[in-house]
């Protein structure tokens, strides 16, 4: 009894028809422990490779097996490379060794309607393009020829299956690239010494060049509101205590300091907080004036919380707007006593 025979089936894969489908084998392939370590809970990076190997003609499991991820791209093995044009039996007759040897590797193909073509590459070769001093030269050289004759074959033969795929013994080839490093910022003796850029000396010769008076400094009418000058008054000047009295010899030095006297002829011109040049104005009896500064420092001084200050504040504005008492510099005055009493208050 004679038994039968049966033909020998081909192998075959499981592949995706549909995106979807390509999906949702990426997302099961993913999550399995025995796939490489690159490509667990990686659902997209499988996913790129299943459909860069469909346009090859590769099987998703082939396709994870022959690329190898190097630098963040996606790189084949010469023997992908090999797989792709023998799966081609419309396009590629056959693709042989010739000879392996230790120092050489040579191959053959033959791509359909075309004669043989047959590559060799050697350890001269290797020496003279500069690669016997790799690490993965010198430690087998003859594999190294043998991957570098399939790969050089495959593409000179076969450049529209292959187009654009990177090997990974090419790429063996090369040293690591460095990592961009970006250089370390100058120190100061260097940043001292080295010449301002263009833009920093016209900022520098607009910083110095002299400009107009600007409009938008603090209302006049807050003269002796100290929102845009306490914090550098209260650094210059040490705390008052909340029960001092002003010395009769301190109320007569104040006016001195301001740049007026209160027993002198005031200035021809006065410039205020803002920058405009106030009218000189006849100026009542100096000890009118003198007086009632007198009695604003003790008020300020009298006020025991900061919204007893603000009341004695709002009383005494109009008083510090008045052209006399700008002409002789008491509103600075004013504003330099009021600073002090509100810095030590609550």
């Amino acid at each position: 009894m004679a038994l039968a025979v049966r033909d020998p089936e081909p192998p075959r894969a499981i592949v995706p028809t549909s995106i979807n489908e390509a999906i949702s084998l990426a997302s099961e392939i993913s999550k399995s422990s025995l796939i490489d370590a690159a490509y667990r809970a990686k659902q997209a990076d499988v996913l790129h490779i299943v459909l860069a190997g469909q346009e090859l003609g590769l099987p998703p499991m082939s396709s994870l097996r022959l690329f190898y991820i190097e630098k963040g791209l996606p790189k084949l093995f010469a023997d992908g490379l090999v797989a792709i044009v023998m799966a081609r039996k419309d396009v590629c007759d056959y693709f042989r060794a010739i000879t392996l040897t230790a120092t050489s590797a040579c191959f053959e193909t033959r791509r359909r309607g075309d004669p043989p073509v047959r590559y060799e590459y050697t350890v001269q070769m290797a020496q003279q393009a500069g690669l016997m001093t790799k690490a993965t030269w010198k430690a087998d050289p003859g594999m190294m020829c043998v991957a570098r004759a399939k790969a050089r074959l495959v593409k000179i033969v076969y450049p529209d299956l292959v187009a654009g795929v990177r090997v990974v013994e090419d790429d063996y080839d090369d040293e690591p690239s460095a990592p961009h490093v970006a250089p370390p910022p100058p120190s100061r003796t260097e940043a001292a010494a080295a010449p301002p850029a263009k833009s920093e000396r016209k900022s520098r010769a607009k910083a110095d060049a002299p400009t107009a008076p600007s409009p938008s400094t603090p209302p006049a009418s807050d003269v002796i509101d100290v929102e845009y000058t306490e914090a550098e008054v209260v650094s210059k000047t040490p705390p008052v205590a909340a029960d001092a009295s002003p010395s009769p010899s301190a109320a007569a030095a104040a006016p001195a300091e301001s740049g007026s006297s209160v027993s002198g002829e005031p200035p021809a011109a006065q410039e205020d907080d803002f920058g405009d040049a106030e009218p000189a104005a006849p100026p009542p009896p100096a000890d009118a004036l003198a007086a009632e500064l007198e009695r604003f420092r003790a008020q300020c001084a009298g006020a025991a919380t900061r919204a007893a200050l603000d009341e004695v504040k709002a009383a005494w504005l109009e008083f510090g707007k008045r052209a006399d008492v700008k002409a002789r510099g008491l509103h600075k005055e004013m504003t330099v006593i009021f600073a002090e009493r509100k810095a030590v208050l609550p």
